[in-house]
């Protein structure tokens, strides 16, 4: 038998004490990047997925980023596709000071937990990473109770997805991801530019629509 007298696993000051230093730390040695929580559009419940994915509230918190190395996974490769990027990224966030900013959002809420799918914009590296797991058991229950999540990353890959965030900093940086011109940059869509071209082709009296070598 335990000794009860020295059982810290139902000790709430000390579980509370524990969650303090944590929050400190990451604020001494941390920085403060932006979560950003996705919002389905037409949802079908059935497969329990969207045709559309939204994003437009970015949420700035201190979080600490574990890869003081450099970035996880394979990195970039080519392959016959072309060139893909796999990189990965941890980042380590206070349970209680994530449940403090959701509640400053919406008071009604009891506890929050980050959302698989969700977004963190890193202002350091200038990109943006996918949530893909959150880990609860990393640290494992010090003191019987977890202090801290694990945010599992990825890089992201755009996929149509829309964000208009309402954050300045964070919207300027994904313009880039913006088909703003649709006539140049999307080939399947249906515009007066792209007919033209293919009516050029298939009318074309030059039986190698491509130029003569």
């Amino acid at each position: 038998m335990v000794n009860p007298y020295f059982n810290g696993n139902q000790n709430a000051n000390e579980q509370n004490l524990l969650a303090g230093l944590l929050e400190e730390a990451i604020k001494m040695y941390g920085k403060d990047f932006y979560y950003l929580p996705e919002t389905l559009i037409n949802l079908d419940t059935f497969l329990g997925e969207s045709s559309i994915t939204e994003f437009h509230k970015a949420y700035i918190i201190e979080m600490y980023f574990n890869n003081y190395s450099g970035f996880g996974g394979s990195g970039n490769m080519f392959a016959p596709g072309g060139m893909f990027i796999f990189k990965e990224a941890d980042y380590t966030v206070s349970i209680k000071r994530f449940n403090e900013m959701m509640q400053e959002i919406d008071p009604r809420a009891q506890q929050h937990r980050p959302q698989e799918n969700a977004a963190i914009w890193n202002p350091f590296s200038k990109d943006l990473w996918i949530i893909k797991k959150v880990d609860h058991e990393k640290n494992f229950y010090p003191n019987g109770t977890p202090i801290s999540w694990v945010l599992k990353t990825e890089k992201y890959i755009h996929s149509n997805e829309q964000f208009e965030t309402g954050t300045e900093e964070v919207d300027n940086a994904l313009e880039g991801y913006f088909n703003t011109n649709s006539t140049e940059n999307d080939a399947s869509e249906d515009n007066t530019k792209l007919n033209t071209d293919i009516d050029d082709i298939k009318n074309s009296s030059n039986s190698n629509p491509f130029g003569n070598p």
